[in-house]
């Protein structure tokens, strides 16, 4: 009877500090929501095809959630960068851009001193490289790159491509499957681009 009281004390626990975890994940959410209304659903998305992928991958367990963490926190940096810069229509000038291109080591300033999540860091830190190095905040390349953030780089980019915007519409899963094939390896890992074309064709189908 004493373990059992111990066990269910134990996952009562553990239950309430889930609830803690997913609330700070809604709290990190909401905060983007005021800084940009797409934001939620974009993360939600984002995350969703990012897990599928790593599924197909055989990723651990813990790569998974990690990846799916990064999914909705790496634009959290946003929040230190003008609304009018984020939602401008007109090409951003040089400084607009490089504001803009600060946004991963932003979300990193807010998140470096959470010890859950320094495996979820170098994830958001670097979902913005590209494959052939031309990417930032490093002008990291290849193998260099994590796979967690070579696969979010390619969803992130298929979810922005396929929602419409008050500066941009929407491009069709088509389209945007065109533009993820013309841009593998360049922007992105061929290999992974070409598994999250085949998962998206199935599920057009």
């Amino acid at each position: 009877n004493e373990f059992r009281i111990l066990a269910n004390s134990f996952n009562d626990m553990t239950d309430k500090l889930d609830d803690y975890y997913e609330g700070i994940l809604n709290a990190f959410m909401i905060t983007l929501d005021l800084t940009d209304k797409y934001a939620p659903g974009h993360a939600k998305r984002v995350s969703q095809y990012s897990v599928e992928i790593a599924k197909k991958l055989n990723l651990k367990p813990q790569q998974i959630e990690n990846l799916r963490i990064a999914s909705i926190l790496k634009d959290l940096g946003n929040v230190g960068i003008e609304k009018d810069i984020l939602s401008k229509k007109d090409v951003l000038t040089p400084d607009e851009l490089i504001k803009i291109q600060k946004h991963p080591e932003n979300s990193i300033k807010i998140l470096k001193n959470i010890k859950q999540l320094q495996d979820v860091i170098p994830i958001i830190l670097q979902h913005h490289e590209r494959y052939d190095g031309l990417g930032y905040p490093q002008g990291l390349r290849g193998n260099q790159i994590s796979l967690e953030a070579k696969i979010l780089a390619i969803t992130d980019a298929f979810d922005a491509m396929t929602t419409k915007r008050e500066f941009k519409d929407a491009l069709s899963m088509e389209e945007a499957i065109y533009e993820l094939r013309a841009n593998k390896g360049k922007q992105f890992d061929p290999e992974i681009t070409e598994l999250f074309i085949e998962i998206l064709n199935k599920k057009n189908i």
